[in-house]
């Protein structure tokens, strides 16, 4: 368990657990670490991160009151369980996930969320208590193999999502009833491929 930690200067690499690490407060690196963990990190209490440009090597978790100061990467899944996350900055993972009833929030800025795994890389499945505000964000997904890829929304309110497959040959679903979508945007593809809606889950679009 950590607490407040704010690395200067150094070379050595950090945070390489093996397993859970918790952080009860601010996590600041620096430019010239190395971060390699092959466990969860995992932000409690009231903090914030600041990462200067590393990357996560596997998962990262917030139950806490958590404040991303700037760009975020991790090659794992970034998961919210509960109270607040707030996004000055981009990110970059391979899933999000927030599917549970706890009270919660995501802030989730005007930067571009690029998300990279190619099945499941949205996972709002369930949403009670959860509030998300998109406010100026793109969701981006760049996976470019031809699976079948599900957006599961949570019936919520988004602003941009763009659906980045220029190869294409796959399917896209979009789960959850009543998701709001300012632009939503598939780019140009090779080869074509579906977008599935269940005949029940309407979905709102103000351009697509």
């Amino acid at each position: 368990i950590l607490n407040n930690v704010e690395f200067v200067t150094g070379t050595n690499t950090i945070l390489n657990n093996t397993t859970s690490i918790t952080v009860n407060g601010n996590l600041t690196l620096c430019s010239s670490l190395t971060v390699t963990a092959s466990g969860t990190v995992l932000m409690t209490s009231t903090g914030s991160l600041a990462s200067f440009g590393k990357t996560f090597t596997n998962n990262f978790s917030t139950t806490g009151i958590t404040t991303f100061v700037d760009d975020f990467r991790c090659t794992g899944t970034l998961t919210l369980t509960a109270n607040t996350l707030t996004v000055n900055g981009n990110i970059t993972c391979s899933i999000f996930t927030s599917s549970n009833s706890n009270t919660r929030t995501l802030n989730m800025g005007n930067g571009l969320w690029t998300l990279t795994n190619p099945t499941s890389p949205w996972g709002l499945t369930t949403t009670t208590g959860m509030t998300l505000n998109a406010q100026g964000s793109t969701i981006k997904f760049t996976d470019n193999s031809a699976n079948s890829l599900t957006f599961n929304g949570g019936g919520l309110t988004y602003n941009n999502v763009w659906f980045d497959r220029v190869i294409g040959g796959g399917s896209i679903t979009l789960g959850g009833v009543g998701n709001t979508f300012n632009t939503f945007r598939i780019s140009t593809c090779t080869v074509a491929y579906t977008l599935s809606i269940a005949q029940s889950h309407h979905q709102n679009f103000a351009e697509f």
